[in-house]
């Protein structure tokens, strides 16, 4: 392994692959919002705690748009005036969501987040990439990247949540502020700056095309977040939202069709394999969030948030067992379809063992084989799908269409997914409870002969129905993902078969 010439030549070799390691950790899991502290801050502050949701979805939707215009600001500005960028931005945004008490402000700093990780993830990513593989082969450093990111993603949010719980959730930005000004100090000492030889300027940008992107997806966000607060459709905030939508989605396209350095592409759309790169990113959603385990270990269990938070964890180990698996399986160029196939069963296996071991007597230590599976299944499917939807483009282009399948897989797929399954529970758990109220007769005294009070017994039920709302809903999931399983191999099966002359172009 040897480090990219990013740093000063006086700079040991020993020393670089340390420097990157811990740079690239600070930038890509240092965020503005993390889900774990949400109820200190909501609770802290006397807010709703939906606006913190849509700004963590800004910080994606940020990143995802600044990994598009990447490129432009990379034709701008050098590597280390990049990473400077980066952290200067993520220092300041974290610092305005430390103190500010205006989700408002939180959610557009959160949004400005995004574009400044970009520019600083990017730059590390292409080094790593340079770092496994001496070419820039990014298929090989590809798992071993993705695993280091979703292990420390995971790794920050319980930490966050962790110091939330000890001191307050104001006081865990301190240590974030800390770790991005050393890291920023790192950049200045010992990055080198490697001056352009020609800079193109930023006047050529599409400005317009990038805020109508951005208005888009945050309407999607705000619709999919404040729709059960607001009862979805009987909310005149909501029904414009959602009226806005096509309008602002038709204008970025038409914008895109005739400006001449377009934001995005539309040929993207073109080719063979990124629409179905990106509807598979979609389905797979359905099993990305943590919400069903999350709630059922609150609602049903009663574990404190912390506690539910270190269930997370359990996750690294799979994460790192399906990177090495990846790695040898890229490593003789084999196809991407049965790493797809292979996450996808794990998925499927993860919500059969949660759904075997739903009951009111589970413990962390039941958790541990179920997160292992998950952990492997999401990592496989993460790589799988990124490398299929994004290998038929080239190095420079890319970084586009990385940023498009960014917000799907991270914005778009998890925010619907959630909804819906959060919906559900919701609806199941208020299903079964009504079932079992009204086989309930308060009044016989029968009922209290061991001396229970009323409360505990309607306590209780709660949590039964809530278990068995559980148990419905994995099971729901289970049904869809076999089902998906079937198609995706039914039309594999009959692609081999058609004769290449014979299929559409």
């Amino acid at each position: 392994m040897t480090a990219p010439h990013i740093f000063f030549k006086w700079v040991p070799e020993w020393l670089r692959i340390p420097l990157l390691f811990v740079l690239y950790f600070v930038s890509l899991g240092f965020n503005g919002v993390y889900i774990g502290n949400t109820s200190e801050v909501f609770s802290g502050l006397g807010v709703y705690i939906e606006p913190y949701f849509a700004a963590y979805n800004a910080i994606y939707i940020g990143m995802g748009i600044g990994f598009m215009i990447h490129g432009r600001l990379g034709a701008r500005f050098s590597v280390k005036e990049m990473l400077l960028m980066g952290f200067i931005v993520q220092l300041l945004t974290n610092i305005i969501c430390g103190i500010s008490p205006y989700p408002e402000v939180t959610m557009l700093s959160c949004l400005i987040l995004g574009f400044g990780k970009a520019a600083a993830v990017k730059e590390f990513f292409a080094a790593w990439v340079l770092v496994w593989h001496g070419k820039g082969d990014r298929v090989v450093a590809y798992p071993f990247v993705f695993a280091f990111a979703l292990s420390g993603s995971f790794f920050i949010s319980w930490w966050m949540t962790s110091l939330a719980y000890m001191y307050n959730w104001s006081y865990a930005y301190v240590y974030i502020i800390m770790g991005l000004l050393a890291s920023l100090l790192l950049v200045v000492i010992f990055v080198e700056d490697q001056p352009l030889r020609r800079k193109i300027p930023l006047y050529q940008m599409d400005w317009t095309g990038i805020l109508l992107m951005t208005g888009f997806f945050m309407l999607i966000s705000y619709v999919s977040t404040y729709g059960q607060v607001e009862d979805w459709f009987n909310s005149s905030s909501i029904c414009i939202a959602t009226s806005l939508i096509p309008v602002t989605g038709f204008a970025f396209l038409l914008r895109e069709a005739t400006v001449k350095r377009p934001v995005f592409d539309l040929s993207f759309f073109r080719v063979k394999q990124f629409i179905p790169g990106l509807l598979l990113l979609m389905i797979a959603g359905l099993y990305i969030p943590t919400s069903i385990q999350l709630l059922f270990s609150q609602k049903a269990l009663k574990f404190e948030l912390l506690r539910s938070y270190e269930l997370n964890l359990y996750m690294i180990p799979g994460f790192i067992a399906g990177a090495v698996s990846a790695h040898m399986w890229y490593k003789y160029r084999r196809t991407h379809h049965v790493l797809i196939y292979a996450g996808m069963s794990a998925f499927i296996l993860y919500n059969i063992l949660l759904y075997q071991t739903v009951t009111s007597s589970n413990g962390t230590q039941d958790f541990w084989l179920p997160g292992i599976i998950r952990g492997f299944g999401m990592v496989l499917i993460f790589i799988s799908l990124g490398l299929y939807t994004t290998e038929v483009f080239g190095k420079e282009v890319s970084i586009k269409a990385t940023g498009m399948m960014l917000i799907v897989r991270s914005f778009v797929s998890r925010s619907i997914a959630q909804g819906v399954l959060n919906y559900m529970l919701y609806a199941g758990s208020v299903k079964h409870l009504v079932r079992q109220a009204n086989g309930i007769d308060i009044t016989d005294r029968n009922r209290w002969q061991a001396g229970h009070h009323p409360q505990d017994y309607l306590s209780f039920i709660q949590q039964q129905a809530y278990l068995a709302a559980t148990k419905e809903l994995t099971g729901i999931i289970v049904i869809i993902g076999v089902s998906t399983m079937l198609v995706l191999a039914l039309i594999h099966i009959v692609a081999k078969k058609t004769p290449a002359a014979e299929q559409p172009a």
